[in-house]
């Protein structure tokens, strides 16, 4: 705990009266100061830089946060903590707020989880998908392949079709490669009739 005292000098004080509360100020500033940065006293080229930067734990809904932050105007933005989910599985992330299209969002950077489906498409398997706080959509999964050529549908259309996909068949010497693609599914085909599993991976960009 600080020692800092913020009620000194008083304006009766003579200045040989506080001089010892005024020089535990300073030391008191000097050792706070220290927790997350090299302290005021520091003589290396790293004055005044971060050792590390913890944040305050709020609590509440992520969106606004509680205690709330401060309405922003563009181009200003924040960092801060915010704890998630229910006790007793309730994990502190780090959330970025910004102004976007003027509107102020709320961004989870950290503890992402990923959605789990099921393929309904011709190839029996699950997919997963994640979005990151930028906007990069990630879409992973299995699927049996053989004959017919199995089509793996999206839980949600892509709205750049333009994305990367990238297929790999598992305990196998046959090629594999895309049939078609869409921005609602992709279809895949092997060189021979040999049914096997094939892995996924599918990148759309903001």
């Amino acid at each position: 705990m600080s020692s800092y005292n913020p009620a000194i000098p008083k304006a009766s004080d003579f200045q040989d009266n506080s001089q010892a509360q005024m020089l535990s100020n300073f030391g008191s500033l000097d050792t706070t100061f220290a927790i997350e940065h090299t302290k005021f006293s520091d003589t290396t080229p790293h004055l005044g830089q971060h050792s590390q930067v913890t944040f305050y734990q709020s609590l509440g809904a992520p969106s606004p946060p509680n205690p709330p932050i401060p309405t922003l105007t563009a181009p200003a933005s924040v960092l801060y903590s915010q704890t998630t989910g229910t006790s007793p599985t309730s994990i502190t992330n780090l959330f970025y707020s910004c102004i976007q299209n003027n509107v102020q969002k709320y961004l989870q950077m950290t503890g992402l989880t990923a959605s789990s489906w099921t393929n309904t498409g011709t190839g029996a398997g699950n997919g997963y998908t994640l979005v990151t706080p930028w906007g990069l959509t990630i879409m992973w999964g299995q699927t049996s392949i053989g004959l017919p050529q199995p089509t793996v549908i999206f839980p949600t259309a892509v709205v750049n079709s333009t994305y990367a996909l990238q297929l790999t068949l598992i305990g196998q010497t046959n090629s594999i490669a895309e049939v078609a693609k869409s921005n609602t599914q992709f279809t895949a085909k092997i060189t021979t009739d040999n049914p096997g599993t094939m892995e996924w991976l599918v990148l759309v960009s903001p």
